[in-house]
Formats: structure tokens, sequence, C-alpha cells
């Protein structure tokens, strides 16, 4: 494990398959439902790339198990898929939908809000999994971020939501558009300069988005165009730009030397395809609980985390610097959060369905966890690509298995007492899962005078 603390002026599957090879566009507002392919040479090129599923209308994100078939990938996209930790598998389908576990005594009570690969909506649904209310909206088509050749997927799901206690919707279509929406899902504003993965609301209503823009940095290669991730702050009433902050600048001018040598090693990965050298997956801005336990941290500054680089770091917005950093206990990781009396809670991904997954909890100084919940040869639990994690208020954890299409909340003791299985199935006999991208609990108090009178039933497979 490596905790970096530098001081300031100081030195110091199958994968997730998003290749777009039988696009297709919404019509309308109608939201249809993908339709895989039975091309069996398609399939097969397919779902080796990454561990989604190739639909005939170009849309959705799924999860299926294909042994062996990362093996007829191509040199260099191999080269570039495990630059960022995505060469590995998921599992298939479960036939249970739903919620099927609910021990109403010992479950944090409430509302859940959540996203999936099966179509771009939002739902927001009882703790036994009964929809209240659902958002949809259809990004333009002709909307094209630096991922051109993802874009017509990336339309096709929202990534991550929050609800306001209006009945707004805040909805990220990662590395497309972020989007308000009212109650009625009319589009109040949309922001279309390349968001993706995460986004964190402060209590002014500002909303901090992780973007990405190109430019050629001289420090990591003198000529080669790269992604830079920004936190972007955005207004959140009118959807204007007030201020963004670079993360690689971060790092260079912290002089994280060993992480840009890590960098530049990634690079040559991608050949000569744009390197998505951080590819930074959550953000958000840090309170006391956490900058108390570390030397020169303060309240505001953003926690950051970067797949490719297995590392975890802060970067203070009003120096631009990146003074703190944490790798080594975890692999391909997502959403540090913190809990607690300061602690981090992460997802972490880990490399392989035999290791598994685990949701970790850090103790910031030394990098080790203090509690931990995985894979066991009794249980599953693995997501080779994204995962998100909450500590509930009742002390347990929410962990979603996003390859596995699940939410758990889980006890101290390791105890599952609430699971959600994507309803949400595709390919033949039900094979297929739309991933579950995120599931957040929304307390019991949550106003939904806005909601619809009646639960909404679900579309038809």
């Amino acid at each position: 494990m490596l905790v970096s603390a530098a001081v300031a002026g100081c030195e110091s599957p199958a994968v997730d398959n998003t290749v777009d090879i039988r696009p297709g566009e919404p019509r309308g507002n109608k939201l249809e439902e993908p339709r895989p392919t039975h091309d069996p040479a398609l399939r097969e090129r397919a779902d080796g790339f990454l561990h989604g599923y190739i639909v005939e209308n170009g849309r959705g994100f799924w999860s299926t198990r294909v042994p062996g078939a990362v093996d007829n990938v191509d040199p260099e996209t191999r080269r570039r898929l495990d630059a960022l930790g995505y060469l590995d598998s998921v599992e298939q389908a479960p036939d249970a939908k739903g919620v099927i576990i609910h021990d109403p005594a010992r479950t944090d009570a409430g509302y859940n809000l959540y996203v999936a690969g099966h179509a771009p909506e939002a739902i927001l649904m009882d703790m036994n999994g009964v929809p209240l209310h659902r958002w949809q909206y259809n990004p333009p088509p002709d909307l094209s971020g630096v991922n051109v050749g993802l874009n017509r997927m990336q339309r096709s799901f929202i990534r991550r939501a929050q609800v306001f206690p209006n009945g707004d919707l805040l909805a990220l279509f990662d590395r497309t558009t972020l989007v308000r929406l009212d109650k009625s899902s009319n589009v109040l504003w949309t922001w279309d300069e390349n968001p993706h993965h995460a986004f964190d609301i402060d209590e002014s209503g500002d909303i901090h988005v992780l973007a990405t823009s190109e430019r050629v940095v001289p420090r990591i290669h003198p000529r080669k165009l790269l992604w830079d991730d920004e936190i972007v702050v955005i207004d959140g009433q009118t959807g204007r730009e007030k201020s963004r902050h670079s993360i690689l600048d971060g790092l260079i001018q912290a002089e994280q030397e060993h992480l840009l040598e890590k960098i530049r090693g990634k690079l040559q990965s991608f050949g000569s395809q744009k390197g998505d050298i951080l590819h930074t997956n959550h953000v958000e801005r840090i309170d006391q609980r956490l900058a108390q336990r570390l030397p020169g941290q303060k309240a505001g500054n953003y926690l950051l985390s970067s797949r490719p680089l297995d590392t975890i770091f802060l970067l203070d917005p009003t120096t631009g610097r990146i003074d703190w950093t944490m790798e080594g206990e975890f692999e391909g990781q997502h959403h540090p959060t913190v809990v607690d009396d300061g602690k981090i809670l992460l997802f972490d991904n880990g490399r392989t369905p035999q290791r598994g997954s685990r949701v970790l909890e850090l103790i910031p100084e030394s990098g080790r966890p203090s509690w931990e919940f995985g894979q066991t040869p009794e249980r599953v639990f693995f997501s080779s690509c994204c995962g998100t994690v909450y500590r509930l208020e009742n002390g347990n954890t929410l962990a979603v298995e996003t390859g596995g299409g699940r939410a758990l909340e889980i006890t101290r003791s390791g105890d599952v007492v609430w699971e959600f299985v994507n309803p949400h199935r595709a390919g033949p006999d039900d094979t297929l899962i739309a991933q579950l991208f995120d599931l957040i609990r929304l307390p019991g108090d949550f106003p939904l005078a806005w909601a619809s009178a009646a639960p909404l039933s679900e579309p038809e497979d």
C-alpha cells in the first residue's frame, strides 16, 4: 500500500463492449427495446471487445459470460483495453428478477433510484421493487463528444442520476450530455461538453462534473493528442459553466513523477489512438471528516479515482495541485466516498473473475482496510467495470455490482439484507442482463408529492 502526501511548494470481457457495429437512432420519444444480434461471427467479435452486448439498433449495455471470448481480439485493441483493465468477463444473467431479499427489520428503509443499460431512463421504486416514477430522455443524435465511435451507444442509457426534492432529475449520459429534467421529463437545460462518469452537487446547488478535453501535454508526450480529464463547475439552475480544473495539471504541478511515469507507460498501450490516460471515474468534494485526518487537506477538495492508474487522489481547487495519493490495495477501482469518521469506502473491481471484486473501507493514513465485503467460494461478487458504494444511515453498506446487474445492502457482519436484481433482460431466453450503473437510496421521508399517482408498469420484454 502506498499513501503519498506532498507538502505544497516542495517535491514530494468479455469486457465492456461499446463497439458500435450496427448503429441506430432513437425514434422520437419512444424507447425501443434492444434486439441482440444473432449473427454468430458478429457476436463472437463483439463479445470479445468489452462486456456489453452488441444490439441491432445500437442501443443498450448488457452482460453475459462468453468463455474465451477475448481470444480473437486483435493485438492493438487488446493493448488499449488492457491499459484500462477491461479484459475480463462478467456473469451470465441470473433467473431471479427484482427484489429477491428484503429483511425490513435490518434494512435502511426508503426509496431507490436506479439507472441501467436497457434504456435512457431513470426509475424510482420502493423497497419491494415497485416502480413509482420514471424519467426518460433521448439525447439528440447529432451530439458528438470526444469518443465519437461510442457515442450512439452512450446516448442509449443514463450513467448517473440524482433526483431533487421537487422531482427534477439530473442525468449524465457518458461523454454525451448532462441534462436537468423536470418531474415530467421536460428539459430544463443541457450541458454538452463531454461530461462523463460522475458528478457531485454541493450545498449551493452547483454541480461538479467530470469532463474531457483534448490537448498536447509536452510533459507526457511532445506531440500526441491526449484526453485530459477536468472537473467543471456548473450552475445547477442554469447549466452555465462557472470554472474548471485540470486533473493532469494537478499531477504535474505537484511533481507526482511516479504517476506521470505510469501514465507515459500506459500511453504506449494506446498505439496510434488518442490516449484516455487518466480515465477518471469519480469526483466528490470532501468534508471535514477526511480533511482533518490528512495534513494540508481541507473541506472542498476533490476526491478522485483513476482506473488505469489504480490510484485515488485529492485535488485542491484553490492551488490546482494533487498532493495526496493512495494506491496498492485495490485494482481498477470506482466510487471512493468519505464515510463515518473520515474513512474511505470504495468499489475495488479487481482484474479477474477468479479474484472477484470487493467493497473496501480504507484507513486514509495507511490505506489499509478496516472492513471489506467480497467474493467467497459460496458467493460470486464481481464487476469488471463500474460499481458504486454508499454508507447508509443505519450503518449498512449499499453496493452496486454493475456487471452482475444487482445491488446489495450489506450489514457490518456481512449479511445481505436486501438484494435487487435488474429485471431488464435481452437475448435468447433472457440470457443478458442490463448493466446496473447506479442505485441510490433516498430516505423514507423524501418528498414524493410530485411522483406519479399510480406505480408504473414495467415495459414488456
